[in-house]
């Protein structure tokens, strides 16, 4: 799994309430860059996919009947491989249909290393910026993070990904108020022995100019058990590492508990197969059948599918927390069933809450963002 820092944006100093937003919006999700030859440490996303142009037709198709009824159309993420390290990049972004998912989405969002060729990333940038910039979107990128080199001071590491970095960083006028750049680091259980949460963030933040956020990712992940074993010991060392004095410094949208819920829908879109997307520290993509939005005989999905299938999900989810004395009568309930906590749960045979509770009661009095 990996932790999220969120890196380069501009935060608001000190803290305010938290707020509702009604907006209803669409995230997807969308498994289409095949090869990536890095190698990442604790890498587990498949690096060969299927793509052809009926997928784009699949999701530029489903997200338009969505914006017919007034839903945005927020975050298209382009995985789950390295954006700039794709073997089929050039086929996917010359697509005429790409320039029509760019339109429909407030954001695309891909993943890299930052270790690519230095003029073969900006080749890809310069591409990725024009398609873009027309459209006035925003640009995210989630940067996979080295930790070890990172801490360790590695100055050809650090000389490489910074280089690169700065590449995104100074896309021209037209794009650089809407980029983003988040940072991503394989998370494993003495991660944090030689330096607490709050000691990193203030290292990045010295760095990069902003906090980290923390959202381990449980994205494409197979083994139960060691899914449990992490998310427990994720929770435990939170809990330990972080008290109330501390969790404005460390921004996690888990326990926000506005974040997600009912006015997001999260979907994975794989091999033409279409997914809910439960939110457990962060959308996490399942081919899993429990999950999945079957296309109707003309092979399309529709929109009335995916709220039918949420419903089913709900319902499910309630039942089953009555068998499980952590969520029966818990006040937090009705949001983990609409992140979909409780089919995550149950998926993986978990039977007791994986949440770090105290953190999770402390941004229920105040949050900073």
């Amino acid at each position: 799994m990996a932790v999220l820092f969120d890196a380069y944006r501009k935060h608001i100093s000190g803290t305010k309430p938290l707020k509702y937003t009604p907006t209803v919006e669409l995230d997807i999700i969308f498994d289409v860059l095949d090869g990536c030859d890095m190698k990442c440490p604790g890498c587990f996303v498949e690096r060969k996919n299927k793509f052809t142009t009926r997928d784009l037709e699949n999701i530029h198709i489903l997200t338009q009947e969505f914006l017919n009824q007034g839903i945005d159309a927020n975050e298209l993420f382009l995985g789950p491989t390295d954006i700039f390290e794709a073997g089929n990049f050039d086929q996917l972004v010359d697509a005429p249909l790409f320039d029509r998912l760019v339109e429909q989405y407030a954001a695309l969002t891909f993943t890299s290393t930052m270790l690519t060729e230095h003029e073969e990333l900006k080749r890809r940038v310069k591409k990725l910026s024009n398609i873009m910039a027309p459209y006035g979107k925003r640009f995210e990128l989630f940067v996979i993070l080295d930790i070890e080199k990172y801490h360790a001071g590695d100055k050809e590491y650090l000389e490489q990904f910074d280089r690169n970095l700065k590449v995104i960083a100074d896309i021209d006028g037209r794009l650089k108020k809407q980029v983003n750049i988040f940072f991503i680091a394989n998370f494993y259980p003495e991660m944090f022995d030689n330096i607490s949460i709050t000691e990193l963030n203030a290292r990045i933040r010295s760095d990069y100019g902003t906090k980290f956020k923390i959202n381990p990712s449980f994205a494409r992940a197979k083994n139960a058990a060691l899914i449990e074993k992490q998310s427990k010991t994720l929770s435990h060392l939170l809990e330990n590492q972080i008290d109330d004095s501390k969790i404005r410094n460390v921004f996690m949208n888990m326990i926000d508990i506005y974040f997600g819920g009912d006015t997001f829908h999260p979907l994975s879109y794989t091999d033409g197969r279409l997914f809910i997307a439960p939110y457990f520290y962060e959308f996490v993509a399942l081919k899993k059948p429990e999950l999945e939005i079957r296309a109707r005989e003309d092979g399309r999905f529709y929109m009335g599918d995916v709220f039918a299938k949420r419903e089913e999900l709900t319902i499910q989810q309630y039942a089953h927390a009555e068998d499980l004395p952590e969520c029966a009568g818990c006040p937090f309930l009705p949001n983990c069933v609409s992140r979909n906590h409780i089919q995550f749960m149950k998926m993986n045979q978990i039977t007791s809450c994986v949440v770090p509770k105290k953190l999770y009661r402390s941004s229920y009095k105040t949050v900073e963002y």
